[in-house]
């Protein structure tokens, strides 16, 4: 499920989706760059999951994808993140953005809700991340349930637009 819509507060973005898994292994998916690089188009994360820490997403040759910093942390079952796009300078301009990734068990499934929130209401970041959020998730869920990922999001694109 997803759904793009305006606020008085700026933009969201919310997707929501049922994974047969435990919040522990979703934790580690989203957590740990041995699983990070085999559904979030080969990007490896960097970070030790405290709050006030900075993370990144990193791209195979070692550009920077995202950054931004650990706003809350309660694992395995919420990760609130301050997120800035790196790759592409029209979003890189707009700032950061927020991220908050909710994971909830339902008997043998996870119900993981991601939610990505800005208080602009003239960005196009929400827009253009409203675009990759489902495959990636898809791949995700696909990973847990199968134990391999998408193939159309194992790997970093070699060309990036730079709107």
């Amino acid at each position: 499920m997803t759904a793009q819509n305006e606020n008085k507060a700026g933009e969201q973005f919310v997707y929501v989706t049922y994974i047969l898994s435990t919040p522990e292994k979703v934790w580690k998916a989203l957590t740990e760059r041995q699983f990070t690089e085999q559904f979030w188009y080969g990007l490896s994360v960097e970070c030790d999951w405290q709050q006030g820490s900075p993370w990144r997403l990193l791209a195979p040759d070692g550009t920077l994808a995202h950054t931004g910093r650990v706003l809350e942390v309660n694992a395995p079952y919420k990760l609130v993140l301050a997120w800035q796009h790196e790759f592409i300078s029209k979003l890189k301009a707009e700032g950061h953005t927020r991220v908050t990734f909710e994971i909830k068990q339902l008997e043998e499934m996870v119900k993981l809700t991601v939610v990505q929130s800005s208080d602009r209401t003239d960005g196009n970041t929400i827009s253009v991340m409203a675009r990759g959020w489902p495959l990636l998730l898809a791949s995700l869920k696909t990973l847990m349930e199968t134990g391999a990922s998408l193939k159309s999001s194992r790997h970093w694109p070699a060309v990036r637009r730079s709107a």
